[in-house]
């Protein structure tokens, strides 16, 4: 009803502009593309913003691009892949203990205990890879081995995450990735029994005795694997929150699950967005506000509208100087904020679209197009638009690792 009303005002709004047939024009266009693309065109008109000429965009908005560095792993992937790799069991569980006990973490915040988990399950991912009929029988077999070790080391924290993590791999694979009525009764019936077989390798180790945020992220995933069970989701967020709130995972994975098809709602959302940051205020500042939102921007861009637009820019910016200007971090918040911005209008449309071209013009350095979801083409026209003036005044913008350069015609053509 909020959206209905918004663009119903809008249409207000644009009538009194005098374009009276481009009133009707833009009317038909809702019925034709839908609520969504209309209010950025439509907001867009209103504002006076357009796209840049194709050819301006192609001779003058020089991009360039790269993508996550995954082909080459930081430390971290190196020490872990290299443990499973060699079988050395015993070194990763206690390497896994010792990076959990000092909540160790990469530039971006992902937890090494996390890297090294999923390094872990790659047992399984290998087991499952060639396929054909004997795929689940090879993935049973990796599961005892990691049951195997932890019958050799019972109190062990590290081998029953692992044991534990395993069966929760398989019963995703076997419940599938679809939405429940597309799910087979017996893919939900084997995916409640690795699920009940991983609550049990983690009922006697309590977080609350052992501070542990591996633990914590274990009972979580386990959690919103019990489908319908919202107090156990609420119950495992808060734990995982009170044990390590600065967890990157863990503020994606709670926004995730507050949205609607989950157990919550934007508003719900953007409230523990608040509560969390209020937590975490000493420790991070605005960040955790920040890192929640955008980690739902893309899937969930209208959930701009129930944003405090500063407050998000205020985690932002300290968001990206605690990663040390790191490009992927910058590209993560710059691809959320360029969506969330598509479905504001008024101050907050121009707050985002302000803070957006000042990544651009002092952090950026390339697009990194495989954490934006469009093709590359669409990305660089959608960008330019943010200096359309400058470019339609025959300025030549480029954004590579240098940093960021705007050359106007006199300064691009003169000499020495």
């Amino acid at each position: 009803m909020d959206a209905i009303l918004e663009i119903f005002l809008a249409v207000v709004e644009f009538s009194k502009t005098g374009k009276g047939i481009f009133t009707l024009l833009a009317l038909a266009l809702l019925i034709k593309i839908g609520p969504g693309l209309w209010l950025l065109i439509v907001s867009g008109m209103l504002e006076g913003a357009s796209m840049v000429d194709k050819d301006i965009v192609t001779n003058n908005f020089l991009l360039s691009t790269s993508r996550v560095p995954s082909d080459k792993p930081g430390p971290a992937e190196d020490r872990y892949r290299g443990l499973v790799s060699g079988q050395d069991w015993d070194t990763i569980h206690s390497r896994l203990l010792a990076d959990d006990a000092a909540r160790a973490a990469d530039a971006t915040g992902r937890r090494y205990t996390r890297i090294g988990i999923n390094a872990a399950m790659g047992e399984i991912d290998a087991a499952i890879g060639p396929g054909g009929p004997d795929s689940e029988t090879r993935a049973l077999e990796a599961i005892q081995e990691f049951e195997a070790r932890l019958g050799q080391a019972p109190n062990n924290l590290a081998a029953a995450v692992l044991t534990a993590q395993a069966h929760m791999e398989i019963g995703w694979i076997y419940r599938g990735n679809g939405t429940m009525d597309t799910v087979s009764a017996k893919g939900l019936d084997a995916m409640q029994y690795h699920f009940d077989q991983a609550m049990e390798i983690l009922r006697p180790f309590k977080v609350a005795q052992r501070g542990s945020p591996m633990l914590a992220a274990a009972n979580f995933r386990l959690a919103v694997g019990q489908c319908g069970e919202e107090m156990l989701f609420h119950s495992a967020r808060s734990i995982w929150l009170s044990v390590d709130p600065s967890d990157p995972e863990m503020m994606a994975q709670v926004a995730f699950h507050l949205l609607p098809r989950w157990y919550g709602s934007h508003g719900e959302l953007v409230k523990a967005a608040a509560n969390i940051a209020t937590v975490t205020q000493v420790e991070l500042g605005e960040q955790a506000y920040a890192m929640m939102l955008l980690s739902v921007a893309i899937e969930e861009p209208d959930i701009a509208r129930k944003v405090d637009v500063q407050r998000l820019m205020r985690g932002v910016t300290e968001m990206i100087e605690a990663s040390d200007n790191n490009q992927q971090v910058i590209n993560h918040a710059a691809a959320g904020l360029f969506y969330m911005m598509l479905n504001c209008v008024g101050s907050n449309r121009k707050i985002l679209r302000a803070g957006l071209r000042g990544l651009l013009e002092t952090k950026m350095k390339a697009v990194m197009t495989d954490l934006w979801p469009d093709p590359i083409g669409e990305i660089r026209a959608s960008l330019a638009s943010l200096f359309c003036q400058e470019l339609e005044a025959g300025a030549t913008i480029t954004i590579n690792e240098e940093g960021f350069t705007l050359l106007m015609p006199e300064a691009a053509g003169s000499g020495p």
